[in-house]
C-alpha cells in the first residue's frame, strides 16, 4: 500500500505486478486530478456565493424606517404603562437586599 500525504491523503491499492502498480499509480493520479477539479469548482461556487452575500449585505435595510417607527412606538407604550419605572424599582429593591 502506497500512501501519498498532502492536503488530502491518497491511498494506492496493492498491485500484483509492476505493470499493475503503474496502473494503480495512474488511477490514483487521475483521481487526484478529478478531486482537484471538483475542489476548484466548489471554490468558484463558494466565492460567487460570498460575493453575492457581500453585495446583499452592502444594500441598505429596506425596512429601517418601519423598524425605527416601531421602536419609537414601543418606547411610547412603555412610557404610558410605566414599564421602565417598574424595572428601576426592582433594581433598587435588589440593591437594598444586598
Amino acid at each position: 500500500v502506497l500512501v501519498i500525504l498532502g492536503g488530502i491523503e491518497y491511498r494506492c491499492n496493492h498491485a500484483e505486478s509492476a505493470q499493475g502498480f503503474v496502473r494503480v499509480l495512474e488511477n490514483t493520479l487521475n483521481r487526484m486530478e478529478m478531486v482537484l477539479q471538483e475542489e476548484l469548482e466548489y471554490l468558484a461556487r463558494t466565492e460567487k456565493r460570498m460575493a453575492d452575500i457581500h453585495a446583499e449585505a452592502a444594500k441598505p435595510f429596506d425596512k429601517a424606517a418601519r423598524l425605527e417607527w416601531l421602536k419609537q412606538r414601543q418606547r411610547e407604550i412603555e412610557a404610558e404603562l410605566d414599564l421602565n419605572k417598574g424595572e428601576n424599582t426592582a433594581v433598587e429593591e435588589t440593591a437594598e437586599v444586598v
